[in-house]
């Protein structure tokens, strides 16, 4: 390629990219060649999300987690978590459950029956958490919603709500990593 045909390629793409800023400029006039290229900030998460449990990964010392017939149990140590070869699956497995949404709350004051249809009495699983500086807390899972894309939970024999399906995926991860330790 000649020395012309490299000058009408870079006239070519100057005029491209100018064409582009001028395009986002007249969407957004705040905006500058360093916005345009950088990655974007990542977007905080609202705060107007409700939890499912208040919860703070580092004061929980004891965690038991049923799901089916299977059941694990691991307690922190000085050295990590007892009871599994992946330490880090169990404080994957707490930060998932305290970011846990409400994604609606179903029933208040839940009767025998209504906890039965949505596979509360008895829980499909159940994950119990305690901690040396905090109050023992329990949640129990139920049934898929309808389009399985959220399941039942019960926090502290509480409302009903529905919170995202990934929980009864967590609980699966947890179980495996305790594998060892499941009776």
């Amino acid at each position: 390629m000649g020395w012309r045909n490299t000058l009408i390629l870079g006239t070519v793409v100057v005029a491209v990219l100018v064409a582009a800023y001028w395009d986002v400029v007249s969407e957004d006039p705040n905006a500058s060649w360093q916005s345009i290229l950088e990655e974007p900030e990542p977007t905080p998460p609202s705060a107007d999300v409700e939890r499912l449990v208040d919860l703070r990964p580092e004061r929980i010392d004891r965690l038991t987690v049923t799901h089916g017939e299977t059941r694990a149990t691991s307690e922190r140590t000085a050295y990590g978590w007892t009871n599994t070869s992946k330490p880090t699956a169990v404080n994957d497995f707490l930060r998932a459950v305290a970011g846990l949404a409400v994604i609606i709350r179903v029933h208040d004051q839940p009767r025998s029956a209504d906890l039965e249809s949505y596979g509360l009495q008895p829980p499909a699983g159940r994950i119990e958490l305690a901690g040396e500086r905090r109050p023992a807390l329990a949640i129990d899972l139920g049934h898929h919603n309808p389009s399985a894309t959220g399941i039942y939970a019960r926090v502290d024999d509480g409302s009903v709500v529905l919170t995202g399906a990934v929980a009864v995926w967590e609980v699966d991860k947890v179980l495996e990593a305790l594998g060892a330790a499941a009776r």
